[in-house]
């Protein structure tokens, strides 16, 4: 039984550390919103999420998922929490490859609760992520002007951020827009 059980974890082990170091998955996938202007139609987003860099996954998995992102030629791209594992100080050199992200209108981010729980807070991510081009959605909205149209997008804060006073606020992201747009 015992041998079975090592087995078994071993294996388990084995996979996840296989797919976590492994090439992310890509799915492509159409969203329709309601109200949506057609000179917005085809607008491109590649949405990231999960990236978890960590002292096991080294600064080739960055370059490797920013080679991807590029080569789907999105319009913006959304990075939607918990990119890191850990402080700028241990995994800075880790996020310097999302410099070379390339988007017609942008790279924005947004925390995940693993910003919330390395010891420095997601505020050095922020300042960290500005440095390298990305513009962090903290409770924000920004308009996305495309063929003479426009669509607001909004990031909130993770809901782990309400220990540290800085939890989602949607009045604050979505407040004052213009509601016929998307």
């Amino acid at each position: 039984v015992a041998l079975t059980a090592g087995v078994g974890a071993l294996s388990t082990v084995g996979y996840g550390v296989t797919r976590a170091l492994g090439d992310p998955v890509i799915e492509r996938v159409s969203v329709t919103l309601p109200n949506l202007d057609q000179r917005l139609a085809g607008l491109r987003f590649a949405v990231v999420s999960d990236i978890h860099l960590g002292p096991l996954t080294g600064r080739a998995h960055t370059e490797r998922i920013v080679r991807m992102i590029n080569g789907l030629e999105a319009d913006v791209v959304a990075i939607v929490g918990d990119m890191v594992d850990g402080t700028v100080e241990e995994l800075g050199p880790l996020a310097r490859p999302l410099r070379a992200l390339e988007s017609r209108y942008g790279a924005y981010f947004v925390t995940g609760n693993h910003e919330y729980y390395t010891a420095n807070g997601p505020g050095e991510w922020v300042e960290e992520l500005r440095d390298l081009g990305v513009r962090s959605l903290r409770n924000e909205r920004v308009e996305i002007s495309h063929r003479g149209a426009v669509l607001d997008l909004a990031g909130v804060n993770d809901v782990n951020g309400e220990t540290a006073g800085e939890g989602p606020d949607f009045a604050a992201a979505l407040g004052g827009r213009d509601r016929g747009r998307p």
